[in-house]
């Protein structure tokens, strides 16, 4: 994700730095999971889970949710293949607030909770972000970005690893050392972190780090260093592509661990104080086009901001879209789901689908309070 308005550039990574080895915190880009076919989208914000058609806008589900007793966001995943959402930090039917790493697999035909789990070491971010969670290929693990400090596990950072049916988890857990707040994206026989390098030793800090976990032997088989500081990371709909976002726009093969192509769209900006906005970075479900957000002045989100479109494979760029302060995801048709959380400048709570064609946008519902996480069921 990137350079953030400074003061909240800097509280934020300050809480990163001092709290990723207690308590987890952190913020990064919120991504979405597409679904070719019928799409559905998922909620989490002011006390109620909402399920709701991904193209048309259509509520499927509206349910309360308990509130986190926690300072940090609740969590989603999608898994459409299971009708499996894991929701972590709020879960469904409970009244009083409930612990933030408190882990719920529900059936999403039945609404019915499946199984629970405490994971104290969850990684915890400040605003909603990217998951901590990942699902492998086979649907058979559940993968759990972790921070702190557990008896079985030497490094800082681990991935946990979880029965995805019913929340065991596995003895062997995934170390990485130095990582700092990270992200998770799954690929074929494989889960890619994207390390933010917070918690780098000194004379490797600056560039972030992506690395290859093997999915069956739960070990890191490569690693590549980015060009920059980098806060974003998106698959595309084939899983054939890593993109990564963070002031440059690098397409990164995932089967054979290679930069394909790296785009500095910010020294070819014509603004000198634009920066990647990290809530604003995601692969249209067609696979055709790689969108990211982008502030006119980092210190300043009111001050003005614009996505910019690169089509793909060939990261050529397109012309930009005005907008107001938003954050997004992409979802099917052609259209961006928009919604406001705690950083913007108006508190309608208001959940809309914007048109990228004609520039529209339409009303979908309101929240009772800010979108703390959104998702988009991706097909695999």
């Amino acid at each position: 994700m990137v350079r953030f308005p400074t003061l909240l550039y800097r509280t934020i990574i300050l809480m990163l730095v001092v709290g990723a080895s207690i308590l987890g915190a952190g913020t990064a880009p919120l991504r979405a999971q597409q679904a070719t076919r019928l799409a559905t989208a998922y909620a989490v914000g002011g006390g109620e889970l909402i399920a709701f058609d991904a193209q048309s806008g259509t509520v499927l589900k509206r349910i309360g949710v308990s509130p986190s007793s926690g300072w940090a966001s609740p969590d989603l995943l999608a898994d459409p293949r299971s009708s499996r959402l894991y929701l972590l930090g709020a879960p469904i039917g409970a009244t009083d607030s409930s612990p933030i790493d408190l882990l719920s697999v529900i059936n999403t035909t039945t609404w019915k909770v499946l199984a629970q789990r405490h994971l104290p070491h969850r990684l915890e971010y400040i605003l909603s972000g990217a998951s901590v969670m990942a699902l492998s290929a086979d649907d058979s693990r559940l993968f759990v970005y972790s921070t702190g400090r557990a008896p079985a596990v030497r490094a800082h950072y681990w991935l946990a690893v979880l029965d995805a049916r019913t929340l065991k988890p596995l003895r062997k857990q995934v170390a990485l050392p130095h990582c700092g707040a990270g992200e998770l994206a799954a690929v074929p026989g494989q889960i890619a972190v994207l390390c933010h390098g917070a918690d780098l030793p000194q004379a490797r800090q600056g560039p972030s780090e992506l690395r290859f976990v093997d999915a069956r032997r739960l070990v890191v088989t490569a690693s590549i260093r980015m060009s920059t500081q980098s806060y974003g990371l998106v698959v595309s709909p084939n899983q054939k592509y890593l993109y990564v976002d963070g002031g440059h726009l690098t397409q990164v093969d995932a089967s054979h661990h290679r930069v394909v192509r790296d785009v500095d769209y910010l020294r070819t900006s014509q603004s000198s104080g634009v920066a990647p906005f990290p809530h604003g970075f995601d692969v249209t479900p067609d696979g055709g086009r790689v969108i990211l957000g982008l502030l006119a002045r980092r210190s300043d989100p009111t001050a003005g901001y614009a996505i910019q479109q690169y089509a793909l494979p060939g990261l050529h760029a397109l012309a930009p879209v005005s907008l107001p302060f938003v954050h997004f995801v992409a979802a099917p048709g052609n259209q961006l789901i928009t919604f406001p959380m705690l950083d913007s400048p108006t508190h309608d709570w208001q959940v809309s689908m914007l048109d990228l064609q004609t520039g529209q946008s339409r009303p979908l519902f309101t929240m009772n309070g800010p979108v703390l996480q959104l998702v988009v069921s991706r097909a695999r």
